[in-house]
Parts: C-alpha cells; sequence; structure tokens
C-alpha cells in the first residue's frame, strides 16, 4: 500500500502531492481542496446515507421476489 501524504487534512499520494507540471500552486489547490472536502462532507454522509436505504429497498424487492420469473 502506498504510505499517503498528510496535507491541510487531506492524504494525497506522495505522487500527487507537488502537482508538478500543471502550474498550479500545491498548497493553494491544496488548501482549496481541503476547504471543498470540509464544506461537502457532511452532505456526502447524508446522500451515502440515502443511497443505502434505497439500495436495501432494492434488495428487498429483489429478495421477495426470488423465486418469480421475471424478464
Amino acid at each position: 500500500m502506498v504510505e499517503c501524504v498528510r496535507v491541510f487534512d487531506v492524504q494525497i499520494a506522495p505522487v500527487l502531492h507537488a502537482l508538478d507540471g500543471t502550474g498550479i500552486p500545491a498548497d493553494a489547490f491544496w488548501t482549496s481542496l481541503a476547504a471543498l472536502v470540509r464544506e461537502l462532507a457532511p452532505r456526502d454522509r447524508e446522500l451515502l446515507k440515502v443511497r443505502d436505504a434505497l439500495q436495501g429497498q432494492i434488495d428487498d424487492y429483489h429478495r421477495a421476489r426470488a423465486s418469480k420469473a421475471h424478464d
């Protein structure tokens, strides 16, 4: 497993850390990314719960009809 570099509360593969050849200052990029992650993480967790609930309903539907013909 690749060891990650921790920058502004984001874990990054070392090969990505420097952003070589992009022309983007690494500190500015990683600071902005960390801010976005902090901002969006709560909504992401909510959406993952919704996805899990929907997947549970889909699974229940198929289990209830497992022995029935379908096309």
